[in-house]
């Protein structure tokens, strides 16, 4: 009998250490697939800020164009714009950035976890949740930082999308990135705070200690 109980105790300690083998492993995997993972959503990130930054172009340079033709008293012709295929912004925040939801209603804090697209390209990517703290669209702001005011605004959306709009945009950009380059300090997984001073015109930024 106590044989047969010490076969089984036996038995029972191999399973035990193949289960923790395999579930050590699993979770390696699971690490790197999402390391991956993100690794794709930031190339997303860039696709769709650069498609953004095309479609701006080409309106500018349409309006440019038609101004001659208003200026030489002729017909304006008729002008094609093939628009670039634009990501889903909610496909993308929802992966991308990961915030943490604040008790404070003033307040809202953003993790960067990949910290190289928001310092190439002087932005603080906002998710849909939090979109509603800020001004509408391309609506300019002011954020307090360490290095003194930067006027800056809530960008990158579809084309044609109207000023104002309360809904659009994904990051904050403008004025950033001499907030970057004074911050080299900051690496993967910093919280950002921002906090409200007046509701829709002026915030203050910094960095959660």
């Amino acid at each position: 009998m106590i044989e047969r109980e010490n076969e089984i105790e036996y038995e029972e300690q191999k399973i035990e250490k193949i289960e923790k083998e395999f579930k050590k492993e699993e979770e390696e995997l699971t690490v790197k697939i999402g390391e991956l993972n993100q690794k794709i959503e930031d190339i997303r990130v860039e696709i769709n800020y650069l498609s953004t930054q095309i479609s701006d172009s080409r309106t500018e340079r349409d309006r440019q164009i038609r101004e001659i033709w208003k200026r030489l008293n002729l017909p304006i012709p008729l002008i094609t714009i093939v628009s670039p295929q634009i990501i889903s912004p909610s496909d993308i925040q929802e992966k991308r950035t990961r915030n943490v939801y604040s008790k404070y209603a003033d307040r809202i804090e953003i993790i960067l976890n990949n910290l190289h697209t928001p310092r190439k390209w002087g932005l603080i990517p906002i998710r849909t949740n939090y979109r509603s703290f800020f001004p509408g669209f391309k609506v300019t702001f002011t954020l307090d930082t360490d290095i003194g005011e930067i006027l800056t605004k809530v960008t990158s959306a579809p084309k044609g999308t109207n000023i104002g709009d309360l809904e659009a945009g994904n990051y904050i950009q403008g004025g950033l990135k001499p907030w970057y380059n004074r911050h080299r300090e900051l690496k993967e997984g910093n919280k950002l705070i921002i906090e409200v001073i007046e509701p829709k015109k002026r915030y203050r930024l910094s960095i959660s200690e």
